[in-house]
């Protein structure tokens, strides 16, 4: 006991088969220092099976893979043995970190396995980007290593939520990728959330990375799901499908947290204004959520459609008409929209041929709608809980009237538990539409009289659609002026 001796890998002549290495015992070669008379030779083995201590495994032998050093092994028996000792963990930096392994010993098959414990207190780190506690398991013919515990992600943001998570992989430390699981939407306690969101008892957002935070009268922005890696070149964590990395043409969900610059950074389908009864809406494009400044903001493709007079609108979009929009096919928020709201294959056919759509119409069918808008930037306002846009935005098309003009806008998105509100104010410095919908009322106005006179003219039953089974009521009427007024100097714009 106390001996210092080499467990090291012999030289072996040829490669055995897998039956042969049943017979020939533990692919991990154990190999005692070489002794020049019996008398030694006892001496040694006597020791082995006491203990070798300060030793070296190297395994296995035939690909040579790991080596344990530190160890204190016990010879039991010409093909068995077992051992505790150190083991070297390289990251993609190729900084060590040593484990100790608790267990070293062959298999019934003969291969080597290694199972240690790492602890919270034990500060490991499977990258500089993944904290790690639990379980680990080494396979001697494999290089990457089986993790059986949790990780954290490292940040020093606030307004964002995040904790240890479960994990159960084989880790390759030049290439870590996590599978998440999915959500059930009916068993929020089980549920690992990813994603932006708006909580209607606070003044911003909060932010949800590996959480298992939630609350339902949380108003869900955009979440992600299905695998984690961390993206060097982009300097955060990222949440996606295996599917969109390989395309990122696909409408899944795309999440990033540059964790340095501590914010949030999604595409896809926006879960905004899902709720609105009889009248369709849709958002989708780019949401960022700056952790900092506790700033939500939104730059996405917005479609809605009402069951209104067609003709009648259609009308509406020779007063925008004038081109100054066009060519929004090179912003990539509008890219990410587009394909968010079409789909892939719809949605490159009309990227492909948007020149054609800007001069002739003929829109796909989910964008020949009663009003689509580009360029919409939305950001949250605390104050009156409400998404708000002051600037400007692109009208693309009123049903299959092209537009492509770029207007002045107000547009106030509201998310209650009872529906979506929506107010608009669009326009050009000549002309403008206002609309606004609550409940089943939509109010709209135009600078166009006789589009105006149209709306008094219908009769009430020709301006409503009754409820029936599950749709919802909706009735539409003239705005008042005084409406765009009041509008107008809440937000402080003259007249």
């Amino acid at each position: 006991s106390g001996r210092r001796a080499t467990l090291a890998t012999p030289s072996w002549p040829t490669r055995a088969s897998p039956s042969s290495r049943m017979r020939s015992g533990p692919r991990t070669g154990l190999k005692l220092p070489s002794t020049s008379s019996p008398r030694a030779a006892t001496r040694t083995w006597l020791a082995a099976a006491s203990g070798l201590e300060h030793s070296t495994i190297l395994a296995d032998r035939f690909t040579k893979l790991h080596n344990f050093y530190e160890t204190t092994a016990r010879i039991r028996g010409k093909y068995r043995y077992t051992a505790h000792g150190m083991y070297d963990y390289i990251d993609e930096e190729e900084s060590t970190r040593p484990i100790a392994f608790e267990s070293i010993a062959p298999d019934t098959a003969g291969v080597t396995l290694g199972r240690a414990i790492i602890d919270e207190t034990d500060d490991f780190y499977i990258s500089p980007y993944f904290a790690y506690r639990g379980k680990v398991e080494l396979h001697a013919d494999q290089l990457p290593m089986f993790f059986m515990g949790s990780i954290l992600i490292q940040h020093d943001c606030r307004n964002l939520q995040t904790t240890w998570f479960d994990i159960a992989s084989i880790i390759d430390p030049n290439d870590i990728v996590i599978e998440l699981p999915f959500n059930d939407p009916n068993k929020l306690s089980d549920n690992t959330f990813n994603g932006v969101y708006i909580s209607q008892d606070s003044l911003g957002g909060h932010s949800n990375f590996l959480s298992k935070y939630a609350d339902r009268a949380d108003i869900e922005v955009l979440s992600a799901d299905g695998i984690l890696y961390y993206d060097r070149q982009e300097h955060g964590y990222v949440v996606t499908t295996y599917e969109k990395l390989k395309d990122f043409t696909l409408p899944d969900p795309y999440l990033i947290f540059h964790n340095y610059d501590c914010d949030l950074y999604g595409t896809g389908p926006l879960k905004v204004l899902e709720n609105t009864g009889a009248v369709t809406t849709a958002l989708a494009g780019a949401v960022r959520h700056d952790l900092v400044k506790d700033e939500v903001s939104i730059d996405g493709v917005m479609t809605m459609n009402a069951p209104l007079d067609e003709k009648a609108w259609e009308a509406v979009a020779q007063l925008f008409n004038d081109g100054s929009g066009s060519l929004r096919s090179d912003e990539t928020a509008y890219i990410d929209g587009i394909y968010a709201l079409l789909g892939q294959k719809d949605g490159g056919e009309f990227l492909e041929n948007i020149g054609l759509h800007e001069n002739e119409g003929k829109f796909p069918r989910f964008l020949r709608q009663t009003l689509v808008l580009s360029e919409v930037n939305l950001s949250y306002s605390g104050r009156y809980k409400s998404f708000i846009s002051e600037g400007t935005a692109t009208i693309q098309n009123i049903y299959n009237q092209p537009v492509f003009a770029e207007v002045s806008c107000l547009i106030e998105v509201k998310e209650r538990r009872r529906g979506g509100e929506i107010i608009l104010y669009l326009d050009n410095g000549t002309d403008y539409l206002y609309l606004s919908f609550k409940g089943i009322v939509m109010s709209i106005r135009s600078s166009d009289e006789a589009f105006n006179q149209g709306i008094l003219e219908k009769d009430a039953k020709d301006r409503s659609v009754k409820a029936k089974g599950d749709a919802p009521a909706f009735t539409y009427n003239l705005a008042g002026k005084g409406k765009i007024m009041l509008l107008k100097r809440r937000f402080g714009i003259e007249e």
